[in-house]
Formats: structure tokens, sequence, C-alpha cells
């Protein structure tokens, strides 16, 4: 049987020592190494302020919430390959997920599907899938 690998990680002795340091500190969320992320991330990519969230679905209820704000009962296309966080963050910011097929020879969402469901939608999340 074919499988398709998902959600391997490259962990080495640098990364557990820097989570101990964190563990260790007094304070674990909102602590030095959140603001330093913060920051370096805001140099890196030019922007002036930065926000560090728990999980990759808090950033995208976040971003949903933000970027529909005067935007409700909209169609928003997504894919349906997923975590179910992405589906989610849509119906939670008052708006209507949209499922557009993926390709066949990626895990992908497939442009042209989501094309044909343009029209009548405001916006779309797209899902880089397993590393494609």
């Amino acid at each position: 049987m074919k499988t398709i690998p998902y959600a391997r990680q490259w962990i080495d002795e640098k990364d557990i020592e820097a989570v101990v340091e964190v563990l260790r500190s007094d304070i674990v969320t909102r602590g030095n190494k959140t603001r330093e992320f913060e920051e370096k991330l805001c140099e890196y990519t030019g922007a002036e302020y930065c926000v560090a969230v728990s999980s990759g679905t808090a950033a995208l209820h976040l971003a949903a919430l933000v970027l529909t704000e005067n935007i409700k009962n909209q169609n928003i296309i997504t894919t349906p390959i997923s975590f179910v966080a992405t589906a989610n963050a849509i119906l939670h910011s008052g708006n209507k997920t949209v499922f557009a097929d993926i390709e066949e020879k990626t895990p992908n969402i497939d442009p042209y599907k989501v094309k044909v469901l343009s029209e009548g939608s405001v916006g779309l999340i797209g899902v880089d899938m397993a590393g494609h």
C-alpha cells in the first residue's frame, strides 16, 4: 500500500535545549523568547508589528476575523484536505466555507476548480499540504 508521509519533524539537540531553557524561565507563554521571535519576524518580513500565537488554528482564526471584519455571510474558498481549523476559521468569522477539489497529482487545491467557484466568493484560504 502506498502511503503519503506527513508531519515529520526535524528536532535536534539545540531545539530541545531551547525548549528546556524556556520551561525553566519565569514566564513561558509571553516571555523573552516570544518577544525575540516577534522582533526577528518583523525584521525579516519588514512588518511594523507581529503577534505570535499559540497554534496554526489560533493564527487562522485571528486572520479570518481581522480580514473579514466587515464581511459576513459570504463564500470563502478553501480545500477539504486540511485540518478542520481551516474551514472552522471561515465559519467562526461569520462566513461560509466552500470547498474546491484538489489536483490529482498533488494534495493541493486545484486552481481551475477555484476559478469556477470564484464568482460569488470573496476570498480564498490556500493550504500547502505535506510540503507541496
